[in-house]
């Protein structure tokens, strides 16, 4: 089953094709946002923790959490700007 990769950075979302490696995840996030760089990505775990992904290990470990068919990311400078940025995210919806 392939994951569903869903990217948000300020309020918008886009979705990714899956299998991806962490240079094209990089790539396009950069395409679709024009956000700066260095990028950093961060996510929920299946235990409500921040995480942050910040190279290829990282990534490949969030894609084989079996318990997230869908890998929300954030592009955030901080991980209290992502928790933030999820805070509002969870309110909204």
């Amino acid at each position: 089953m392939k994951k569903t990769i869903k990217v948000s950075y300020q309020g918008e979302t886009k979705r990714f094709k899956a299998p991806l490696a962490y240079e094209q995840l990089t790539a396009q996030t950069l395409s679709a946002f024009h956000c700066p760089t260095p990028i950093k990505f961060y996510y929920l775990d299946e235990e409500q923790e921040l995480i942050s992904i910040t190279s290829a290990s990282d990534f490949t470990e969030a894609l084989q959490i079996d318990d997230l068919p869908v890998l929300k990311l954030i592009v955030a400078a901080s991980g209290a700007d992502a928790r933030l940025q999820l805070e509002k995210m969870y309110a909204e919806n």
